[in-house]
């Protein structure tokens, strides 16, 4: 609620809130029952759009999203497309849960890189894409240490510049990708590569804003609940 009213009226957010946990427990258990489903009942079910965008990183690539609809879905989707896709993880600690975790995963070619040590971290990831993986990156999580502060639904916002760098380490192409549902039905995204410039503050406001867009028009379908505006609210 506090995140709710920084952006809407007092009436807006408490519906909003109300449908959007309804929203995240109906995603949670059609994940766990689409984990294991056929191909081609998740082909079905996921209609994908910008699929001629997918040939720029047959050989390797960056995708940035958000926690937006039923995002474990772009995995399991993406995956039937023959790309290795990758995800920056820390597992739960229980084994049991750590364990159904990875098996679903996997059972897409999923590829579950583990944060322990953060060096050790950014060399695994650099070796997948190097060996022409595609990690997928979520930019609407309030950073650890010190972000970039852009513009995000209006509020200064600290952002991760991890996939900026990333691309330019690697000179590999950073693609946007959202997923939504509308109509019973989920829709994923491919957008156009992100064309880098020199100045990560207005490449960080660029790709915030093309976030903003797909959560400004699907509210009640992204995460609330995260702390994403530290800098301005302490919690309490």
């Amino acid at each position: 609620m506090a995140n709710l009213r920084l952006i809407f009226s007092e009436n807006e957010s408490r519906k909003i809130l109300r449908t959007a946990m309804e929203n995240f427990l109906f995603f949670a258990l059609e994940t766990l029952k689409l984990s294991k489903a056929s191909k081609e009942e998740i082909l079905e079910r996921v209609f994908l759009k910008g699929k001629e965008n997918l040939e720029r990183i047959k050989e390797g690539g960056i995708l940035v999203s958000c926690h937006l609809g039923n995002f474990p879905l772009i995995c399991f989707r993406l995956s039937l497309e023959g790309l290795r896709i990758g995800v920056v993880i820390k597992l739960p600690r229980d084994p049991f849960l750590a364990k159904m975790v990875k098996g679903r995963g996997e059972k897409w070619g999923l590829i579950f890189i583990e944060i322990d040590d953060r060096y050790e971290t950014v060399l695994r990831v650099q070796k997948f894409l190097k060996e022409g993986g595609v990690l997928l990156l979520m930019l609407d999580q309030n950073p650890r240490s010190r972000g970039v502060i852009v513009p995000f639904l209006g509020l200064p916002t600290p952002t991760y510049r991890t996939p900026l760098l990333l691309a330019q380490k690697t000179r590999l192409p950073l693609l946007p990708v959202f997923i939504y549902q509308k109509k019973g039905k989920h829709y994923l995204e491919v957008l156009e590569p992100f064309n880098l410039s020199k100045d990560p503050f207005k490449d960080l406001e660029a790709l915030n804003a093309i976030i903003q867009r797909y959560v400004s028009s699907f509210p009640e379908q992204w995460w609330w609940w995260h702390r994403r505006w530290r800098n301005i609210l302490s919690y309490q």
